[in-house]
């Protein structure tokens, strides 16, 4: 598979999760103090935000802007070459 489409949501106490949840669960993790209850919660947020395979919808920009720099890279070389 090379491209499954994007990251699901996930849903975690009927709310509704993304990438981002699992960023703001660690740091909440933190804010409570660390404790037992804490981590778990941390862990089910985290684990249920991504719920399957898929790929971040900006990998397909990441990837334009990364020919696009070395298309304009060759260009270059080759106006200097004379």
């Amino acid at each position: 598979m090379v491209y499954g489409g994007t990251i699901r949501t996930g849903t975690y106490d009927g709310q509704p999760l993304d990438v981002i949840s699992a960023f703001q669960a660690y740091g909440q993790y933190l804010q409570e103090g660390q404790t037992e209850e804490a981590e778990k919660k941390r862990y089910n947020t985290i684990r249920r935000s991504c719920p399957g395979p898929g790929a971040c919808g900006g990998v397909r920009v990441i990837l334009f802007l990364r020919f696009a720099i070395s298309l304009r890279t060759r260009i270059r070389e080759y106006e200097y070459s004379f």
